[in-house]
């Protein structure tokens, strides 16, 4: 019978190439992983310019289908949803059908709040909110859009000076709704008032 031993020297240099082929092949994988991570966020990243830029030259109907072919592709991603949701707020706000927008808006909230962000969450939310609050007032609802307004200032650090600007509107739209004013008074109040919003507004983005 042939008994096989091996020296403890042959032993230690087969554990040696044996990490070395682990480590290797360990090495070849993560950096493949690697590659097409940043090849598919690439590839990602070009298909949110091409629907902004859709947007902007004010191609909907394209960037809408561009928009749900992007929600389908990234379904699986939360962060990913929040974007595609926000983008859908934006073009439909764009085509004037405020109930739908605020409704991807509040889908985009849904997602925004599952990621739990510690960067970007209060600004990302406050804005989310404004939206929603900027469309409940269009559908002449601004009773909710003051609801909506509210609820963006619980998310403002207290040293925002947004968050006064926005108390300031707040306050100035209950006093007009407790004086009983009709819906078309009102609307035209807040019409003239939003230059002058704005303006405050722009001098505060300055900080």
């Amino acid at each position: 019978m042939n008994t096989y031993f091996n020296s403890p020297h042959k032993i230690l240099n087969k554990s040696v190439l044996y990490v070395l082929i682990v480590f290797g092949l360990s090495f070849v994988f993560l950096t493949l992983k690697y590659e097409v991570a940043f090849a598919w966020g690439d590839r990602r990243a070009k298909q949110e310019d091409k629907i902004f830029s859709l947007i902007q030259h004010n191609k909907l109907q394209e960037a809408m289908t561009a928009t749900d072919e992007y929600l389908n592709k990234y379904k699986k991603k939360d962060d990913d949803l929040m974007w595609g949701y926000n983008a859908k707020g934006v073009i439909f706000s764009e085509m004037h059908e405020y109930t739908k927008a605020i409704y991807a808006y509040q889908e985009s909230i849904k997602k925004l709040k599952l990621l739990n962000l510690r960067v970007g969450y209060k600004d990302n939310m406050r804005i989310l909110l404004g939206s929603i609050g900027d469309l409940q007032q269009n559908l002449g609802d601004y009773t909710d859009a003051i609801l909506y307004y509210e609820e963006g200032i619980q998310v403002m650090d207290s040293y925002d000076p947004k968050r006064y600007m926005t108390k300031m509107y707040i306050a100035w739209s209950k006093f007009y709704l407790s004086q009983g004013m009709d819906t078309n008074s009102l609307k035209q109040v807040y019409e003239e008032t939003k230059p002058k919003l704005r303006e405050i507004e722009n001098s505060l983005n300055q900080y």
